[in-house]
């Protein structure tokens, strides 16, 4: 199998990471990362959408999303 990824946001929020991210194994491992975690943000705004969204996960979800555009924005992951 492939392995088990870290979640996206521990490899791009954790400072320990930050020597290897030039590394293009980590770089491929990152870009797994994030298709798992664009998965489950796109799982949220369905939820979200249908009004099955708990209420307590709106700004967490506003907050990712900001994330994952300003990511894209500045040709992060």
């Amino acid at each position: 199998g492939r392995g088990v990824v870290q979640p996206y946001d521990i490899l791009t929020l954790n400072p320990d990471f930050a020597p290897l991210r030039g590394d293009p194994r980590f770089r491929a491992l990152e870009l797994r990362a994030r298709a798992e975690y664009e998965q489950v943000i796109d799982v949220l705004i369905a939820a979200r959408t249908r009004g099955e969204l708990p209420d307590v996960l709106a700004g967490p979800l506003e907050r990712e999303i900001g994330r994952l555009e300003r990511d894209r924005a500045g040709g992060g992951a």
